[in-house]
């Protein structure tokens, strides 16, 4: 998956807003309500990564499972993970993560499974 359609699967999310806080290419999708960020979307290493927000016990899970999840890159490595697109991640479960996050996020909600 590119960067293009990582922000473009975000941003279907209602509230959901680009920014880019950086320099491009560091694409950050945050919720418009609180300004709490849910996805951010870069080149690491040569390759695109997105970071996304997961309770603690799913992310050791996830990181055990899939080589290309790792502990977020400049983030809290506890609740985030970097996910390294185009490589053993697939694309539905990339997608499942960034809902994830979302819901994490998002104002005013408890995020249950």
């Amino acid at each position: 998956m590119n960067m293009d359609a990582l922000i473009h699967i975000c941003l279907q999310y209602p509230d959901a807003s680009l920014a880019y806080p950086f320099d491009e290419p560091h694409a950050v999708i945050k919720h418009a309500g609180n300004g709490k960020w849910f996805a951010l979307i870069t080149h690491w290493q040569g390759r695109v990564i997105i970071n996304l927000k997961c309770p603690p016990e799913e992310s050791a899970l996830l990181r055990h499972i899939y080589t290309d999840i790792v502990p977020a890159w400049h983030m809290n490595k506890t609740h985030w993970n970097t996910v390294f697109t185009q490589g053993d991640v697939p694309d539905k479960v990339i997608a499942r993560l960034v809902d994830i996050s979302y819901a994490l996020t998002a104002p005013g909600k408890k995020y249950t499974r």
